[in-house]
């Protein structure tokens, strides 16, 4: 049954990373059609019944890793109220209860680890390393049939992702899990997953990719040579930004992009100018609200035609749930930059501390935070969730949490 529940869980995080998609496209599958949408959705409710069933097994358990996820779940709260205010825009209710699902099913994944003495790190490397290696075994094998199977609509690779910036998402994920915790750490297989992140970046062609990852090495390097960096990290994006401001257009053109992101802070701009006009700077468009043609005027300019995001996750938030939101996500971006202050200096948390930092730098240009069924979003949980209640990782020890008490109390510290 171990065994069992280990590969269950490597394919549940395999799912997360790369979409259920991941499974359809090598038999020319859409998601779209009847049968992708029945299969996706079987995938995703087995996936949830295993989680809700392992919740339930240890409800004392779940109720404290609840507890500690309250921030988290007072963001999804305000999401559900939202939908009041704006009169259940179409998509809202449906990404309400994708939220509300993905607390559970983290909550499951914990318990599981716990209940069969799983190393939830070796599992999350596993599931990276897999989902890298057969995107990359599909681009070559791909590149002897039709090519335009792992291309996306812009001309940027996607493989086995439902999209390019998915691509992306789960290479940046793969470098850093892979990140050794030393230099004598260092093996072969490190090396092998970092360079098909690395090559996995390069197909999707991600220069928000390429930046985060490079963040990521310095970030290591500052950590791995000096260990007391809270000075020279700061230093670090000092300079970068200040790289960013005196370089200007010339940076962006050499990862072959324009001052402009892409276009995003045009984006970024109508979207603020539209937001105030509208009135809703207090309590947002609601759950969805801003990007639903039914309920927004954001359809009405061409170049937002499409855009179910503002590729900014902050300013997602201010639009759809406005100051009350972005306060709510202040508070969980000081809570969760006191955790990385805590463990920052432990090296087996290292890197999970750097994963943080990565998807809070790459919601500046992607929406990933309190955005349901992202993988950065479901990741961000976790390790809030890993860090806040002090959960053994890497320790394989079976732990019993009795009624009425204290989180901290059951929990050992790995390296204590």
């Amino acid at each position: 049954m171990r065994k069992t529940v280990h590969i269950f869980l490597i394919v549940q995080f395999i799912i997360f990373f790369q979409n259920t998609i991941f499974f359809l496209k090598p038999f020319d599958i859409s998601i779209d059609t009847p049968v992708g949408s029945t299969l996706s959705t079987l995938i995703t409710v087995s996936s949830l019944l295993v989680s809700i069933i392992f919740c339930l097994s240890n409800r004392a358990f779940a109720i404290a890793l609840f507890q500690r996820m309250r921030i988290i779940g007072g963001i999804t709260l305000l999401c559900g109220l939202s939908l009041i205010w704006s009169v259940l825009p179409a998509n809202g209710s449906i990404k309400l209860v994708n939220l509300v699902l993905q607390l559970f099913q983290v909550t499951g994944i914990l318990i599981a680890c716990v209940s069969y003495r799983l190393n939830l790190y070796e599992i999350i490397k596993k599931a990276t390393f897999i989902a890298v290696a057969l995107n990359v075994a599909y681009y070559f094998v791909d590149r002897g049939g039709a090519l335009s199977k792992t291309l996306g609509e812009d001309g940027r690779y996607e493989c086995l992702a439902p999209q390019p910036n998915s691509l992306g998402q789960l290479a940046i994920l793969t470098y850093i899990i892979w990140l050794p915790w030393s230099v004598r750490a260092l093996r072969p297989i490190h090396l092998a997953a970092l360079a098909l992140s690395v090559f996995c970046i390069s197909l999707s062609d991600s220069s928000t990719g390429l930046l985060v990852i490079a963040l990521a090495s310095l970030l290591k390097l500052t950590y791995l040579f000096r260990k007391q960096t809270s000075l020279l990290i700061l230093a670090t994006l000092a300079v970068l930004m200040g790289g960013v401001y005196i370089s200007g257009n010339s940076l962006f053109k050499s990862v072959g992009r324009d001052s402009s992101l892409t276009g995003r802070t045009f984006i970024w701009e109508y979207a603020v100018h539209e937001q105030q006009r509208a009135g809703k700077e207090i309590a947002g468009f609601g759950l969805g609200g801003f990007w639903d043609p039914s309920k927004s005027i954001s359809h009405t300019e061409d170049f937002l035609e499409g855009f179910m995001q503002a590729h900014n996750g902050y300013l997602d938030i201010y639009l759809q749930l406005g100051w009350l939101g972005l306060l709510l996500c202040a508070a969980m971006l000081i809570a969760t930059i006191l955790l990385i202050r805590k463990y920052w200096l432990i090296d087996t948390y290292n890197n999970l501390c750097i994963l943080l930092i990565a998807i809070l730098v790459n919601n500046i240009t992607e929406s990933s935070l309190v955005v349901p069924k992202h993988p950065f979003w479901l990741v961000f949980i976790l390790l809030y969730t890993v860090l806040a209640s002090r959960f053994p990782i890497f320790a394989s020890q079976s732990l019993y949490i009795r009624p009425r008490v204290r989180m901290y109390q059951p929990f050992v510290h790995p390296q204590a």
